[in-house]
């Protein structure tokens, strides 16, 4: 900006402020995910659109992209850089762990970047930048990504497991650990990751109902058994609110509100579903109502395998009076189709094809 301009723009805005521009600027970042993400390899190198708040850019998900895999040589390989921007080929991140026997990986961190407008402070005569909004936008932006991916594929996405016990034989000292379930996730793939990331772009969020019950089976893994059963309870409550409501006049907003006031508690919620025709497991009470009545009054510590059914039983009644969104529901040729990309990038990296995909 010439000097001349400076002044117009200062004599314009009364002598100070941020003047905006014309012009844009490109913000590289690395977005850390909350929780690992154990996903296909068909995902590795994936790039995606997205809106991180107001800014438009693009998700680039680390590589090797899965069309050029070496072979695997028995353990677990450290990601590497995105391979589809050179602008993060020296960058140093914790990305993941790879392991190709399986066509597995498990990603921890992805490159971001961000096209954000260029500004001017006229005060201090310099470049002002949003990077403080971008920042705070950030946190909340990977967190709603965690949960998306986590509904569409129906549990936690990272390896879990409790602390190591206080207590080992000597003789067996193995025998105690193998004890200890540890959490496998679903593999998140490349579809997946699309979807959740277009989801989390929009700002919306998964419903609550499914969100608790996965933190349910999370606590459940990690040990934290008072958490599972609260959170499985609470799943189920706001699971009963949807299905009630959506049992009311939707032109009936006043109706539905007054129903929810009506039945805030979960035994009168229990109750008209009942009375609307809802039919529970048998051992609803037992699994769910029972524990869950004694860890709230009487702060109970209830045993892993209570807490783990109470998170299973939450999981299914969830997923039955709220069902997944048809759209989340992966289409049977989108593993076709990520086989097709796949073999048209390595045509291009072979040259057998002249135009990058």
């Amino acid at each position: 900006m010439t000097r001349a301009a400076k002044q117009q723009a200062k004599d314009v805005d009364g002598g100070g402020g941020i003047l905006e521009t014309e012009a844009t600027v490109e913000f590289l970042g690395l977005l850390r995910l909350r929780h690992a993400v154990h996903s296909e390899a068909d995902a590795l190198a994936l790039v995606h659109k997205v809106k991180l708040g107001q800014y438009s850019g693009e998700v680039l998900l680390p590589g090797p992209h899965p069309a050029v895999l070496s072979p695997w040589n028995g353990r677990p390989r450290r990601l590497q850089p995105p391979p589809m921007d050179t602008a993060f080929q020296d960058v140093e991140a914790e990305w993941g762990l790879l392991n190709s026997a399986a066509g597995l990986a498990t990603v921890n961190t992805m490159g971001l970047r961000l096209t954000l407008p260029f500004k001017v402070d006229l005060d201090v005569d310099r470049p002002a930048t949003d990077l403080e909004e971008v920042y705070r936008s950030a946190d909340d932006w990977t967190e709603r990504l965690g949960s998306w991916l986590a509904y569409i594929v129906g549990g936690p996405t990272a390896f879990l497991s409790p602390n190591l016990p206080a207590l080992r034989s000597v003789a067996a000292p193995q025998a105690t650990l193998l004890q200890e379930a540890l959490y496998w996730p679903s593999a998140v793939d490349g579809w997946h990751w699309g979807h959740g990331l277009d989801h989390t772009s929009t700002g919306d969020d998964p419903p609550l109902s499914h969100v608790m019950a996965i933190t349910a089976q999370s606590a459940a893994a990690l040990g934290d058994t008072r958490a599972a059963v609260l959170d499985a309870v609470t799943a189920v409550e706001l699971a009963l609110a949807t299905w009630l409501q959506d049992r009311v006049n939707p032109q009936r907003p006043d109706v539905r509100a007054a129903l929810l006031k009506r039945v805030q508690m979960l035994g009168p919620r229990l109750q008209l579903a009942r009375d609307w025709g809802l039919k529970l497991p048998s051992d609803f009470q037992q699994r769910l109502v029972k524990p869950r009545n004694r860890v709230a009054h009487e702060g109970w510590s209830p045993p892993r395998y209570m807490a783990e059914m109470a998170a299973t039983a939450a999981r299914a009644l969830v997923v039955d009076l709220v069902p997944l969104q048809q759209c989340c529901q992966e289409p049977d040729d989108a593993v076709e189709e990520t086989s097709r990309r796949a073999g048209e990038w390595w045509a291009w990296r072979n040259g057998l094809r002249d135009e990058m995909p």
